[in-house]
């Protein structure tokens, strides 16, 4: 297309030279003649397409033949560079290559270039306007002269049609220009409504799917969307609720909101409030709140967005947690760390330093009790741990009635309780809630066919008079009970002599970590004689000889070494000693007799017993047979399984065992079958009284009779008298030992006995 600055393009076409050459002269002159501004053009020549100028503003093209023209006109249309105007002779005639006349060289040209603009010249008066127009439309684009030509006119015509024809080409491009620039846009606005539709129903899918309820709110507070999940949890519909004001917010929470609604508005966000809503049917249920402001670029907020989390479960869990933390799973009683947590409370109130504590009673005097089962492991050891869970289940409840709603039970762990007991006149009120207790827990418990008798120890101590902190007072009140337990009173208050006891016992615990590598400790031996009187063995036991106590007795400081685990190292040492002596007696001649060692239930649980064992006899030189070891009942009890491995393992090697103070635990057949033992012993309490009491002499000869039953050997322990010895020999016990034979004596004495003995 050409534009204002470029050459318009003139065709020319008559069958005469003479107005060739005419066209040719006007368009040369007519250029030179002083014009208006925009008529300022100049005419160039062109004879079969060889321009005269390339510098005119006309660009002139003459043709005789109608071939030729049609050629240009193709050409200029496929290289761009179209004619604007034709001048064509109406009447041509014609010729070789054109079988037609003038207007019919139009109509080609027309459909050729359909922009061109065409003006017929001719010399007559009998062209219907009609005709030109139906075989050459549009009637806008065609134009007749008649002759003779006048050069004005010629020059005026291609001036003015050749503007008309720039100008509507560049209509045309605007037009085009615009059409594109509106198709792009409509493409860009068509994309944007797809995306934004897209883009709408994501986040539509999203507020949908999201599990949490969604609230969306206009200035006024007025529902404008929720989802699905706010009408699950708290019943409304959308349909219900919105352009609605929604007014399920609690009384007491209305401040809070209206802080939440202020922060929103000044641009800020909520997270992670909790709170709590009302539901459609009118319960209640915890949330957490999180909101922000929907604000335009300027600024302005034109909305809100809320979510509110249900945390129903989550806080049902939290609190389940936490009552998990502080309470007991088996008895439901508060633990361990609630009565650490509830007994510095206590103190602190009492002090009046509460700390903005809700105080909930006045604490002014009260009383701190602790409290055990007498027993209870030997029932959990006979009958299971089921009967034992439900036993201290039912203990547990028994406490719970006997104390005021003002007290406070907890258990410890195991068999162990607690109890605060607040707002105390005197002591009196302790005692009878003590008294209240031991009736309770005394009542017999049937569980599973078992009817079960337990009692219970109590140890006390005062606020504030055994003490205001909580070191003192627990303290104070487990030595009372260790006293109760003891002295079986039931019962016991702290004294001052108890504390005193306890620090002399922690001395002693300390003394006992020196004595085994200060050589403290030494070894007497008793006799074990047969129904001849003769010695058939000795049994090893412990002393302490304190460099500033003297003789400690065994049951002061056996308990502190089974306690603290110094027993290990002790009772290794024992037997290390006691089977090198034995071992030395019998290469001085004296007869093969066996040396019986005490063997706790604590060395029991070394995992390297056997080992240990088989490695003393090595190294004294003490044949395996000559040891007898000698455990009790419960000890063996502890862990059975691992118990009996390690004693059929043992009595592989040679190594014997017995069971002492038979007759004082279970006494169970089961376990004598079960355990390889071959000897019972039979504790000093039934011997004592065997002459006098009807009871402990069945007792005595049931033994008896069950352990030749059994081919088991029979010993019988504290044997101090004649007639002692005479009703056990009646009814066949085969071995004794007491002080009747021979009291305990140092290896030295003992070693003169055997003096006199036959060898």
């Amino acid at each position: 297309m050409a534009s204002r600055c470029e050459q318009v393009r003139i065709l020319v076409v008559d069958d005469e030279q003479a107005i060739l050459n005419l066209y040719r002269e006007i368009f040369s002159v007519m250029s030179h003649l002083p014009h208006s501004p925009h008529q300022n053009m100049v005419a160039v020549a062109e004879f079969h397409d060889e321009p005269l100028s390339s510098a005119q503003a006309f660009s002139l093209a003459l043709y005789q033949r109608g071939g030729e023209a049609l050629q240009a006109v193709r050409n200029g249309v496929t290289t761009n560079a179209p004619f604007a105007v034709a001048f064509i002779d109406a009447h041509l005639l014609p010729g070789d290559d054109l079988q037609c006349e003038g207007i019919s060289l139009a109509a080609q040209i027309r459909a050729i270039d359909p922009h061109i603009e065409l003006v017929l010249m001719t010399g007559y008066t009998n062209i219907n306007p009609q005709d030109l127009i139906a075989n050459v439309p549009p009637l806008h684009k065609i134009l007749y002269l008649e002759k003779p030509i006048c050069s004005k006119e010629i020059y005026q015509f291609a001036a003015s049609l050749g503007a008309k024809w720039q100008t509507e080409r560049e209509l045309e491009q605007v037009q085009t220009n615009l059409e594109h620039w509106l198709n792009e846009r409509t493409a860009e606005l068509i994309l944007a409504n797809q995306s934004l539709e897209k883009s709408e129903a994501r986040y539509r899918i999203v507020l949908e799917s999201v599990p949490d309820p969604i609230l969306v709110y206009d200035m006024e507070n007025r529902v404008e969307y929720l989802n699905p999940a706010f009408s699950r949890v708290f019943g409304w519909t959308l349909a219900e609720c919105q352009g609605q004001m929604l007014d399920f917010i609690p009384e007491e929470f209305c401040t809070e909101y209206r802080f939440i609604i202020e922060k929103i508005n000044a641009g800020e966000t909520v997270s992670g409030m909790e709170t709590q809503r009302f539901k459609k049917d009118g319960g209640r249920i915890d949330i957490s709140l999180s909101g922000a402001g929907f604000f335009d670029q300027s600024g302005n907020l034109w909305g809100r967005v809320m979510t509110l989390q249900d945390i129903t479960v989550r806080r049902k869990t939290e609190e389940e947690i936490k009552f998990l933390a502080y309470h007991d799973a088996l008895t439901g009683l508060p633990n361990r760390k609630a009565f650490y947590d509830r007994l510095e409370d206590n103190i602190l109130q009492s002090q009046g330093q509460a700390g903005g504590k809700r105080r909930r009673h006045s604490h002014s005097k009260w009383a701190l009790i602790f409290m055990d089962l007498d027993r209870f492991k030997n029932i959990n050891d006979t009958l299971g741990h089921e009967v034992g869970d439900a036993l201290l289940r039912i203990v547990a409840e028994r406490l719970r009635e006997s104390v005021r709603k003002s007290d406070f039970v907890f258990r410890l762990g195991g068999d162990e309780f607690t109890i605060i007991l607040n707002a105390l006149h005197d002591a009196t009120d302790v005692i009878k809630i003590a008294q209240k207790i031991r009736k309770a827990v005394a009542q017999p418990c049937l569980i599973q066919k078992h009817s079960l008798y337990v009692t219970i120890s109590l140890g006390i101590s005062l606020y504030p008079d055994d003490g205001n902190d909580v070191e003192n007072l627990v303290k104070k009140a487990d030595m009372a009970m260790y006293a109760a337990k003891e002295e079986k009173e039931g019962y016991r208050f702290f004294t001052e002599e108890m504390n005193q006891k306890a620090l002399e016992r922690m001395n002693l615990e300390s003394s006992l970590r020196r004595a085994l590598q200060e050589n403290q400790l030494m070894l007497y031996y008793q006799p074990l004689v047969d129904e001849h009187h003769r010695i058939v063995g000795t049994e090893a036991l412990l002393r302490w000889k304190h460099p500033q106590l003297g003789l400690v007795s065994p049951g002061k400081f056996i308990p502190i070494a089974e306690e603290t685990g110094a027993i290990v190292p002790i009772g290794k040492w024992v037997m290390q000693a006691a089977c090198q002596q034995t071992a030395q007696w019998h290469q001085m001649g004296f007869r093969d007799f066996y040396v019986s060692i005490n063997l706790s239930s604590r060395q029991f649980r070394e995992p390297d017993l056997v080992e240990v064992v088989m490695h003393v006899l090595e190294m004294s030189g003490l044949p395996p047979h000559c040891l007898k070891l000698e455990v009790t009942e419960s000890g063996i009890m502890d862990n059975p399984e691992e118990a009996a491995l390690k004693m059929q393992q043992l009595r592989e090697r040679g190594v014997h065992f017995s069971i002492d103070d038979f007759g004082t635990g279970y006494s169970s057949l089961s376990y004598l079958k079960r355990f390889p033992i071959d000897t019972l012993k039979i504790d000093r309490s039934f011997v004592t009284d065997a002459t006098t009491n009807i009871d402990d002499q069945e007792i005595i000869k049931t033994i008896i009779a069950m352990a030749h039953s059994l081919h088991m050997n029979i010993v019988a322990e504290g044997v101090e008298t004649r007639e002692q010895e005479e009703f056990l020999a009646y009814h066949g016990c085969q071995m004794m030992q007491g002080f009747f034979f021979g009291r305990p004596m140092t290896a030295e004495s003992f070693e003169e006995l055997l003096q006199r003995e036959p060898k």
